[in-house]
């Protein structure tokens, strides 16, 4: 039996960490005598550290989140791309005293009028929805996730009609999560959504298609998934890729 039970409580552990991160903020500027102080705001004129503790760790965090709100990218707004970096933004937000992350985030969002990128069913496109989410977590202003939710309805009510997960076909069944990376981009933001609005339907989608793309893509003997289905052709175990690391069998 799979251990359904455990994925959602880690997915919504990790959604509910955000929010307590939020709302516990540290103030700015206190001496680090007071309680809830001794955290600098400095980033980019404090020389950078080699030391693994939460204060070096969390400047080098925002001396490069600095840089990326200085040097935006061309990627799309709402593009899988710049959801990958929101979802680090909104981790950010989270530890940090300094409200400019979240009030870039909270720009994105107003900027894009909360919507998903343009693709109905494709999962690089419902990344984004992870930082929606995440600030009306923080907000709770219905705006924020009503056209996700919209967008949501519309994929339950309309399933793709190509079910196949391989990659190889036309479109590379890509409406469907027929890649790993996939499971990155989709299911955080139905399972937050789920959180946000208690309604079980966002849940079991998201359990239903994890399993049946980790079950497609798991590699039970090496422990990695394939990054699609063409990493593995004829019973030959080719490259194989996962959270960016890749290695090869025999």
């Amino acid at each position: 039996m799979k251990p359904r039970f455990c994925f959602i409580a880690a997915i919504l552990l990790a959604a509910t960490s955000f929010q307590l991160f939020a709302q516990q903020r540290i103030p700015v500027g206190l001496p680090a005598n007071t309680p809830g102080g001794g955290i600098v705001a400095d980033t980019l004129t404090t020389a950078p550290s080699s030391a693994i503790k939460p204060l070096p760790v969390l400047i080098a965090m925002q001396r490069v989140a600095d840089w990326q709100l200085a040097h935006p990218a061309s990627y799309p707004v709402n593009g899988w791309e710049q959801g990958a970096g929101d979802a680090g933004f909104m981790a950010l937000a989270g530890i940090s005293s300094d409200l400019k992350y979240r009030n870039a985030m909270l720009a994105v969002g107003a900027g894009t009028q909360w919507q998903l990128g343009p693709r109905k069913y494709m999962a690089d496109d419902e990344c984004i929805g992870q930082l929606y989410t995440e600030l009306y977590f923080l907000y709770r202003e219905p705006q924020m996730i009503a056209p996700m939710r919209e967008r949501f309805d519309a994929v339950l009510a309309n399933p793709p009609s190509a079910q196949s997960l391989d990659f190889a076909q036309p479109g590379h069944g890509q409406d469907s999560w027929s890649w790993c990376d996939a499971l990155f981009m989709a299911p955080p933001a139905w399972i937050r959504l789920y959180a946000a609005t208690d309604d079980e339907r966002y849940l079991n989608f998201a359990v239903t298609n994890w399993w049946r793309t980790t079950d497609f893509l798991y590699d039970t003997n090496e422990h990695l998934f394939y990054r699609d289905s063409t990493y593995s052709t004829n019973g030959i175990r080719m490259a194989k890729r996962y959270s960016g690391v890749a290695a090869t069998g025999g």
